[in-house]
């Protein structure tokens, strides 16, 4: 009799813990994600992961000091994005010519190459093709990434940017001075298309 109390005692007890639980037993946790992109412009150290990209400042970044007579590329600093939505997603670099004293035009070419990230093209080269001088030089854009749509998880890539001048030409051109206060001003803007 004894055995047969402590078998009904086990039975009822794992029953108790093991059983469905009655209402009120049971909590549940959810939760929702909303769509989450953030890309910029950097000096300093390339981010190396899409949480550091959310979480980074990214502010307009000014690249001084380029030396236009050299042939050599010059690193101008970083762009990074990353984003968690399903929709197709497209970024483009759009570059555009120096320009100085008189309307002297110089142009460049900018190359992007991927350092990390899961997804992305590298290198991506942005020639702007015309020669120096006061011809007006049209902007010209690159695709860094298209981002098929439904694709699920993080996505993210950080990109080197490097300019390269055709310094002989514009030795050979003669490049206006600038007088005080004045600077060759040139941009590149990333633009995010989302489909």
């Amino acid at each position: 009799m004894k055995k047969f109390i402590a078998i009904l005692l086990v039975v009822l007890v794992a029953g108790v813990m093991f059983g469905d639980p009655a209402p009120g037993e049971t909590l549940i946790l959810q939760s929702t994600m909303g769509g989450k992109t953030k890309h910029g412009f950097y000096s300093g150290t390339a981010l190396a992961n899409f949480g550091s990209i959310l979480s980074a400042t990214f502010t307009d970044t000014t690249k001084s000091g380029l030396n236009m007579e050299t042939n050599d590329d010059q690193p101008v600093g970083y762009y990074s994005f990353g984003t968690n939505v399903k929709t197709k997603v497209n970024v483009t670099l759009k570059a555009s010519p120096l320009i100085g004293p008189g309307t002297t035009n110089v142009p460049y070419t900018l190359v992007a190459t991927k350092l990390n990230g899961t997804v992305g093209e590298t290198p991506v080269t942005i020639d702007l093709e015309n020669a120096v001088g006061t011809t007006s030089i049209d902007s010209v854009s690159g695709s860094l990434l298209t981002q098929t749509a439904g694709t699920n998880g993080p996505k993210w890539a950080t990109y080197s940017l490097e300019v390269k001048f055709n310094g002989t030409a514009n030795l050979v051109y003669g490049l206006p001075e600038t007088a005080e206060g004045d600077i060759y001003t040139g941009t590149v803007v990333a633009l995010i298309t989302t489909i």
